[in-house]
C-alpha cells in the first residue's frame, strides 16, 4: 500500500518492519550472545547467574548513551530518528532482562531473588532517567504533535501516543510538583 504522506512528513515511518540484527555484548556470554537455536533461544544450560549483573550494568549504560544521542541530535524530530530509535535502544539490556525474568519466573533460586531485589530500584531509576529526560520528551511531543490526523497514521503512531499517555505524570510538561514526586 503506497504511503499517502509527503516524503518529508516528520512522522512518516520508513524503518523496516523487521527487527534489526542482534548486537553482541562487548564480551559475549552464553546468555546474551547470538544463538543458533530456533528463535534465537539462549542456551539456558550455559547461563550462569553471575552473567546477569555485568550485562544489566552494561545494558543500562549502553541504553543511556543511546538515549542521550537521540535526545541531543541536531536533526528535526521525526518518527524514525526519535520513536523508532528509542524503540531500538537498549537491545543488550532487553536481551539480558528477558532471559533473566524468564528464568526467575520458571526456575528461581536465592541468587536470582537477590539480583531481582538488588536491581529493581536500579531498573526503576534507569527507566526514570529515560522518561524524565526533558530533551527526549520534547522530541517525542514534537513528533506526535506533528503527526497527521489520518486514522492509519494514528495506528502507526500508537506506540508514541500510548507511551506519551502513560508517562504524562512524569512528563517534562507536567507540573513541577508531579515531576518532583516522580523523581523521589
Amino acid at each position: 500500500m503506497p504511503w499517502p504522506l509527503p516524503w518529508d512528513s516528520p512522522c512518516r515511518p520508513t524503518a523496516s518492519p523487521h527487527p534489526p540484527p542482534r548486537r553482541p555484548l562487548l564480551k559475549p556470554t552464553p546468555s546474551f550472545a547470538d544463538s543458533t537455536l530456533p528463535l534465537h533461544y539462549p542456551p539456558f544450560d550455559k547461563i550462569s547467574d553471575s552473567d546477569f549483573a555485568p550485562a544489566f550494568d552494561a545494558g543500562m549504560a549502553e541504553q543511556l548513551k543511546e538515549v542521550e544521542k537521540i535526545a541531543n541530535q541536531k536533526a528535526k524530530p521525526s518518527f524514525d530518528n526519535t520513536i523508532v530509535a528509542l524503540e531500538k535502544s537498549g537491545s543488550t539490556l532487553d536481551r539480558a532482562t528477558t532471559v533473566f525474568f524468564n528464568l526467575v519466573g520458571a526456575d528461581t533460586n536465592e541468587a536470582r531473588k537477590k539480583l531481582q531485589a538488588d536491581y529493581s530500584a536500579r531498573f526503576a531509576a534507569h527507566r526514570d532517567a529515560i522518561w524524565l529526560n526533558d530533551k527526549l520528551f520534547a522530541r517525542i511531543q514534537t513528533c506526535t504533535t506533528n503527526a497527521p490526523s489520518w486514522a492509519w497514521m494514528r495506528k502507526a503512531c500508537a506506540w508514541s501516543r500510548s507511551t506519551t499517555a502513560t508517562s504524562c505524570a512524569t512528563a517534562p510538561s507536567s507540573p513541577t510538583p508531579t515531576r518532583s514526586r516522580s523523581r523521589q
